[in-house]
This record gives C-alpha cells, sequence and structure tokens, in this order.
C-alpha cells in the first residue's frame, strides 16, 4: 500500500512499515505528529515532490557509483574487481528509480535526469576533485529546470 491512499498520519506511518517515509515528514515538517495526510491534500503533494527528490538523489549515487567502477576498471586501469561492487550499485540503482511516485515509468526517468546531471556535477567535484565550470552550472541548472516542469507541472493532454 502506498502511503497517501488514504488519510494517515505519522504514528500510523510508522505502523504500516513506512519508517522512511515517517523519517522524512519529521525532517521536513515540525509538527508531523499532528499532520493529517491524504492523497489530495496539498501537504500531501509537497510532501511526495520532497520525497521523490530524496529518492532521485540517492538513486544518482548508485548509478554514478556503479558506472565509475566501470570506467576505473576500464580507463583507469583498476582492478577487475571493481566491477563486483559496481554491479551491485547498479542494481540498486534499477530498484530505487521504480520506487519513484509516478504512474508512467518513461516520466519518472525524464525527471530523475535533470538530478542525474546536477549528481553527476557533484560527483566530478568532490570525488574527482575537478571543480565544474560555468557551462556545465548552467547546463545543469537548464536540465534542473526542466525535470522541475517534469515533476510539478500541471498535468493535461497536449492539445
Amino acid at each position: 500500500m502506498r502511503v497517501g491512499d488514504d488519510d494517515c498520519g505519522w504514528s500510523e506511518l510508522q505502523m504500516r512499515g513506512g519508517l522512511i517515509d515517517a523519517a522524512i515528514l519529521q525532517l521536513f515538517f515540525y509538527n508531523a505528529e499532528h499532520t493529517q495526510l491524504n492523497a489530495s491534500s496539498k501537504l500531501w503533494s509537497t510532501y511526495t515532490n520532497m520525497k521523490t527528490i530524496v529518492l532521485f538523489l540517492v538513486t544518482a549515487f548508485f548509478e554514478i557509483a556503479g558506472c565509475y567502477a566501470f570506467w576505473a576498471w576500464l580507463r583507469m586501469n583498476h582492478s577487475a574487481w571493481w566491477t563486483v561492487p559496481g554491479t551491485l550499485s547498479l542494481i540498486i540503482f534499477g530498484a530505487l528509480l521504480t520506487r519513484a511516485e509516478s504512474d508512467f515509468a518513461g516520466r519518472s526517468y525524464a525527471a530523475y535526469g535533470g538530478i542525474y546531471v546536477m549528481s553527476s556535477l557533484l560527483w566530478l567535484w568532490l570525488v574527482e576533485s575537478k571543480q565544474p565550470d560555468r557551462w556545465d552550472v548552467v547546463g545543469a541548472m537548464i536540465c534542473l529546470g526542466g525535470a522541475a516542469l517534469i515533476l510539478f507541472g500541471p498535468r493535461s493532454p497536449v492539445p
């Protein structure tokens, strides 16, 4: 059962096994213990979007780490054993991406793309010690703007 299918509060989320959901609520909403959520509320929409963004950030880490393991093996002459945790990381990435709150895989993947680009540049800076240049930053901002439109835009069919 997805959280938000009916009215529920923080303690009920914990009882349903939604500890991650409850933790996110506690982090971002001071009075989460007294907050009622339902699928049509504005608070639920905000919560779902925040949860999706956090999920995409974690997912991006696993995808980039997995791909980097193969990069290290094939391009940096590291041991082939690097591919073992890399493969595990890519399996986790694939599983996590299916957890996004979206009715359609293509929309979820498209929104994730913007987060992935930004996360890749953070990896470049923090792991590879190469600071992104202004064009990297501008490109990432454009991608994040597109991801925001996909995540937060109103849904209506194309005329």
